[in-house]
């Protein structure tokens, strides 16, 4: 359950951060802020994928697009408002396009699945959010889609880590029920 809840507190942190900074990158590109809170998500929603179904996970998706939504109408902030405008439409197509990749890939490894259904998910959800939310600005939706796949690598390797871990407590001979 804290997985959930620190799934939709950084959907908002995300909406909030990408709305009031731009952070340059190296080679001219540069990314809202947002996506150093929201990348993340991706694979901590893959994680929560295998612990509660698709269909749970497809909820927590729709109850994070509300929790924004209602932060950005009570803020009053125009451009706040704009970007969780453009966040909701993004997250809404890349994280159910993300959940279906995932759950088609559900033989393969947990880092093959992160890493193929990030792929597809984040290129979707920069290129949808940056246009909707500051017009198609490439060098936004590129900075974007790269850092957040850098990103997804690393959360994917410390969960893959720690549920290898957890794992081992629950078979430390390693005989996985054979």
């Amino acid at each position: 359950m804290l997985q959930v809840v620190l799934y939709i507190l950084l959907i908002v942190a995300a909406d909030v951060a990408a709305a009031r900074w731009i952070v340059p990158l190296p080679l001219g590109l540069a990314v809202p802020a947002g996506v150093f809170f929201f990348s993340p998500i991706f694979t901590l929603r893959d994680s929560l994928h295998d612990q509660y179904g698709w269909k749970r996970v497809t909820g927590f998706v729709f109850l994070s697009a509300g929790v924004s939504a209602t932060i950005a109408v009570l803020s009053g902030n125009s451009l706040l408002g704009r970007v969780t405008a453009a966040g909701l439409v993004a997250y809404l197509v890349s994280e159910n396009s993300d959940t279906l990749i995932y759950q088609l890939l559900h033989r393969h490894s947990f880092m093959r699945k992160v890493l193929a259904s990030n792929a597809v998910s984040t290129l979707l959800d920069s290129g949808i959010f940056i246009t909707m939310a500051f017009g198609p600005l490439w060098t936004l939706i590129l900075g974007q889609y790269i850092v957040k796949m850098i990103l997804a690598w690393l959360t994917g390797v410390y969960l893959n880590a720690r549920r290898e871990r957890i794992d081992r407590r629950l078979d430390p001979a390693g005989a996985g029920g054979n």
